[in-house]
């Protein structure tokens, strides 16, 4: 997408840490922060202290869209999670914070962001799919029907991420804008384990073993070490993921020590 003034204009709803704008900068994409907003206190200092938006709202629904008219390039809103997700209640609307993505829907609607970029848990559309539906078809409504809107499951422990966090993203492209080139990002494979761990100062068999004091797991430590060198392998050259908070009661089994095989 090419921008008039070769400047990204960027606009964050539900901000949280702004990854967006962290995100832009590790691309190095040349943009201008129009606006976040969030209504935790903490979150506010953070942004404002580290991201410099022009403008901060604390309450995007109480924020009145054609009084500001802050129209963007693009639009960020991961809005709340918990009344969608599995491990919650599953309150959905019913929850005050599930009504949220009426506001966001709301700015869409008004200020029409060139594109935006939604993100939630994918229980919004497995979960809460009558919900899901009406969403997107408000989306495909904004603007009279003006945005091509496409939605996916993507998970960060194929992008680089050593986590599996699946997640929801619906994006819309203004149709005047939409080139068909836009494409989701391809999987990219596991993260080495040793790229996130902290080095290590000393020999492994003294380093990673747990302290005295934590006497459960240093126990099923040595237990676990003790298998993997009755299996022939070396437990301090190959990467493994071992559970070692297990009670006695438990006890280690095999599904508690994996080799790591990304």
């Amino acid at each position: 997408m090419q921008f008039l003034s070769g400047t990204l204009n960027l606009g964050c709803d539900c901000s949280g840490i702004e990854t967006p704008v962290i995100a832009l900068e590790n691309l190095g994409v040349k943009f201008r922060h129009v606006f976040s907003c969030d209504n935790n206190r903490d979150v506010k200092v953070v942004a404002v202290s580290n991201f410099s938006p022009t403008r901060f709202f604390e309450d995007v629904t109480t924020r009145d869209n054609l009084e500001h008219n802050i129209g963007t390039d693009l639009y960020v809103a991961g809005f709340p999670c918990q009344p969608f997700s599995a491990q919650g209640k599953g309150g959905g609307t019913n929850d005050p914070r599930g009504l949220v993505i009426r506001s966001i829907i709301q700015y869409i609607h008004i200020c029409k962001p060139r594109a935006f970029l939604l993100e939630n848990v994918p229980g919004l559309q497995t979960r809460h799919n009558r919900t899901f539906k009406i969403v997107l078809k408000c989306l495909l409504l904004a603007g009279a029907r003006s945005y091509s809107v496409r939605h996916t499951v993507l998970d960060a422990a194929d992008h680089g991420i050593p986590q599996h966090r699946p997640r929801l993203f619906i994006v819309g492209i203004l149709k005047q804008w939409d080139r068909g080139t836009f494409e989701w990002p391809r999987p990219a494979g596991c993260v080495d384990l040793e790229a996130v761990l902290d080095g290590r100062d000393g020999p492994a068999d003294t380093t990673m073993r747990p302290p005295m004091s934590q006497r459960v797991a240093r126990r099923n430590w040595s237990t676990a070490v003790k298998r993997i060198i009755a299996q022939g392998k070396h437990p301090f050259r190959t990467n493994y993921v071992i559970n070692i908070d297990s009670s006695k009661v438990r006890g280690l089994t095999e599904s508690q020590v994996s080799e790591v095989i990304c």
